[in-house]
């Protein structure tokens, strides 16, 4: 989990790329930043969390999360570092990026955050049957904006850019969609959550989400 983002490519077709970033990424630790980017190779670092007939399963294409047909079934999987050498905190500019394929579009809510869901503290997104949100949450209101309409299955990218008391803009396929600018997180809390995806079904059937990568920088 959390590998370099550069894992895999080729040196021959991607060398101006690594001349590019290699510097940006080590400044960016050098001045107490915290660059955080998975494929999903495992789960040994983010156990599942299940109920009913939910599962999590590290496939090709990356991690799925399913509901099975039990109705009220949990799939969900996070990752929590204890021990940081930088400490995680909402007072800094945090981008938050994934590209996801939403398999239903009835009788679902499906949380893809850093930090909590609900009202605990996060930014993100939420799907709720066949809307995609946009969502924050202070601890103690959680505030959405819907941002787009699903019509089938459907493959988006997802990027969440989080300014501090200020707003968190929301895009979708590199399209800005939607801004919210109250009940922001702020302090400490959950702010060492990289992300939470959750996933549960509210009727008798199978639910899915795909995930192949994912993102999170917060800048110093």
């Amino acid at each position: 989990m959390g590998k370099m983002f550069l894992r895999g490519m080729l040196a021959s077709e991607h060398a101006a790329t690594v001349h590019n970033l290699i510097p940006n990424l080590q400044l960016l630790y050098a001045v107490d930043g915290i660059f955080f980017n998975t494929w999903f190779e495992s789960l040994d670092q983010c156990p599942p969390v299940v109920t009913g007939s939910g599962t999590v399963t590290i496939v090709e294409a990356g991690v799925r999360l399913s509901t099975g047909t039990t109705i009220s079934s949990l799939a969900s999987i996070m990752r929590e570092p204890l021990y940081p050498i930088v400490p995680f905190t909402w007072a800094k500019k945090r981008r938050f990026k994934t590209k996801v394929e939403v398999y239903a579009i009835t009788n679902q809510e499906i949380y893809i955050v850093t930090g909590w869901y609900g009202t605990g503290r996060h930014v993100g997104f939420k799907v709720v049957d066949n809307i995609l949100y946009g969502t924050v949450a202070d601890g103690t209101t959680e505030a959405t904006v819907a941002l787009v309409t699903l019509t089938g299955t459907t493959i988006m990218l997802l990027e969440a850019i989080f300014t501090p008391g200020v707003k968190c803009e929301f895009y979708v396929d590199g399209t800005l969609r939607g801004t919210l600018t109250t009940n922001l997180p702020s302090g400490t809390d959950v702010a060492d959550v990289l992300f939470y995806l959750r996933m549960t079904n509210t009727a008798a059937e199978d639910k899915r989400l795909w995930l192949n990568q994912l993102m999170m920088i917060q800048e110093p």
